[in-house]
C-alpha cells in the first residue's frame, strides 16, 4: 500500500532536497547540533557524565559547518579589507619606462616592436574613434613615409601623470622634441616640439592617443 503525498508535501519535500543541495554544509551543521542535543539528553536520563566533551564536539563543529556555510554564501555581515592604496609616485615612474621603450619602438618602425605596447582596438587614435591597431599602424607608416633619419626626445620636466580612478586607469601627457630629415628633393631638417598624450589601461597598453588635455 502506497502512501498518498499531497502537492503540498512534494513542494516541502522539494524545497528540502533544494536546500541541501545547495547548502549542505548548513544540513550537516544542523545535523551535529541535533546530534549534541539528542546525545545531551540522554546523557542527563541515564546520568552519564563520560559523553559530555564529544556532546560539545558535536555543537561547536555543528556551529563551524553553519558558520563557514554562511561565509561561503556571503551571508555574513563581514567587513571585507579595503584594497591598498595605490602608489602613484611608483605608477608615473613605471610609465615613464613605458613610454621611453615605446618611444624606442616608434623610431625602430618595426612592426612587431610596436604592436605589444597596443591592444588589438583602441578607443581613440587622434580623433579616430574605436580603431584596430593595424588601422593605427597604417597611419604610421603613412607619416613616416617622407621622414629619414627620425629622432624623438621627450622633455621629461614637462610630464603630467593622472589617474582615472573611475576607469581604472592611467593617463600622460609630456612634450617632446621630433627631428627628422624629409626625403624630398632637396632635403630638409626638420625640428619640431610636439605634445601628446597617452591613456594606459590596467594592463598598461595605450588605448588612446591624443593631444594633450590635462591640465
Amino acid at each position: 500500500m502506497f502512501l498518498d503525498v499531497t502537492p503540498t508535501q512534494e513542494g516541502m519535500w522539494g524545497f528540502l532536497i533544494s536546500f541541501a543541495n545547495r547548502h549542505p554544509l548548513m544540513v550537516i551543521g544542523i545535523g551535529l547540533v541535533l546530534l549534541s542535543s539528542i546525545s545531551n539528553l540522554s546523557t542527563k536520563k541515564v546520568k552519564v557524565k563520560t559523553n559530555y566533551h564529544m556532546t560539545m564536539w558535536f555543537f561547536f563543529a555543528g556551529l563551524g559547518c553553519m558558520g563557514l556555510d554562511l561565509w561561503q554564501s556571503n551571508s555574513l555581515p563581514i567587513k571585507h579589507k579595503e584594497k591598498p592604496a595605490l602608489n602613484h609616485n611608483q605608477i608615473s615612474a613605471d610609465l615613464k619606462r613605458k613610454v621611453e621603450n615605446y618611444l624606442e619602438a616608434l623610431q625602430s618602425k618595426d612592426y612587431d616592436r610596436i604592436s605589444p605596447f597596443f591592444p588589438n582596438t583602441l578607443d581613440s587614435y587622434f580623433g579616430e574613434d574605436k580603431v584596430t591597431y593595424r588601422h593605427v599602424w597604417r597611419r604610421m607608416k603613412q607619416d613616416w613615409k617622407n621622414m629619414l633619419n627620425e629622432t624623438i626626445n621627450p622633455m621629461w620636466e614637462t610630464w603630467k601623470y593622472k589617474h582615472d580612478e573611475e576607469k581604472g586607469r592611467y593617463i600622460v601627457s609630456f612634450s617632446f622634441k621630433h627631428a627628422y630629415q624629409t626625403s624630398d628633393t632637396p632635403a630638409k631638417d626638420m625640428n619640431q616640439e610636439k605634445a601628446i598624450e597617452l591613456s594606459f589601461d590596467r594592463n598598461y597598453q595605450i588605448y588612446r592617443v591624443d593631444k594633450p588635455t590635462i591640465d
